[in-house]
């Protein structure tokens, strides 16, 4: 049996071209947190949580191992985001931005 860890990635992302708002979105930011053997597999079921939403991957921001120390210190969005991974495998929240300027946060 595989030992499986807690791993966080942040992303720069822009609309695909299948994105129904693509015309509506400048950008945004993709957070996922994933539970997988390593990094590797974490990094690429992150990355296809983004595609599945139709996000593309600009630039990679941040990647780590989440330790226990870390979840201790979670709180708003990171631990209701920590704890939908626990329970699914995977979780992630985008914040996109219009290209007029208003920000907006859904669950992905």
């Amino acid at each position: 049996m595989s030992l499986i860890y807690p791993f966080f990635f942040q992303y720069d992302v822009q609309p695909s071209v299948q994105h129904p708002e693509r015309d509506t979105f400048a950008g945004g930011i993709a957070t996922v947190i994933v539970f997988a053997e390593n990094s590797e597999r974490g990094q690429a079921r992150a990355s296809r949580r983004v595609g599945r939403n139709k996000w593309q991957i600009t630039e990679v921001k941040r990647s780590m191992v989440i330790e226990s120390y870390h979840v201790d210190n979670l709180d708003g969005e990171l631990k209701r985001l920590y704890t939908k991974a626990e329970q699914n495998g995977i979780a992630a929240v985008f914040d996109g931005w219009e290209k007029t300027g208003v920000r907006h946060c859904y669950h992905g």
